[in-house]
């Protein structure tokens, strides 16, 4: 969560000269809400006193939070890279918002076999397979991104 929250506040101040947009301001909002709803689960599960029932209850409406708000970053860091690539000439630039482009598509493969790994987990064990998906889709994102770092430096 909070990564995702660093993500739109880096949204925010590069693409948006640091003016907070409604939808912005939803998409926080939706993070801060998924992070206060999981903070009752934290000492029931430290302390290995929960239930399935509470723990349903804690984590169902977090993770619902957690995939709404994240796809909602996801969607707007494509949008903005995507519409300051075509508004650059500098090769530099293009270079970073190509790889944040990149890094979105990633990112939204990643949720989406987060969400098929959740949806599919109950009806069969190999499910989890999605989450190896996942991960891979995360590390390609990860990958571009450090990729789009050092190839930057090296144009400016």
């Amino acid at each position: 969560m909070v990564y995702y929250t660093l993500w739109i506040l880096f949204i925010v101040a590069r693409y948006q000269k640091g003016q907070f947009a409604s939808y912005d301001k939803i998409s926080l909002g939706l993070a801060v809400t998924a992070m206060v709803i999981i903070l009752p689960g934290a000492v029931p599960n430290a302390l290995e006193t929960y239930t399935l029932e509470y723990n349903i209850a804690i984590w169902a409406p977090h993770i619902i939070l957690f995939i709404v708000f994240g796809v909602m970053t996801v969607c707007e860091l494509i949008r903005c890279s995507r519409h300051a690539l075509t508004q650059t000439t500098d090769t530099a630039i293009q270079t970073q918002e190509r790889v944040l482009y990149i890094t979105g598509i990633g990112f939204t493969f990643s949720f989406l076999f987060f969400t098929l790994f959740l949806a599919l987990m109950t009806l069969n064990e190999k499910a989890g397979i999605f989450m190896v998906l996942k991960t891979f889709a995360y590390m390609v994102a990860f990958f571009y991104l450090i990729k789009g770092v050092i190839l930057s430096t090296h144009e400016a």
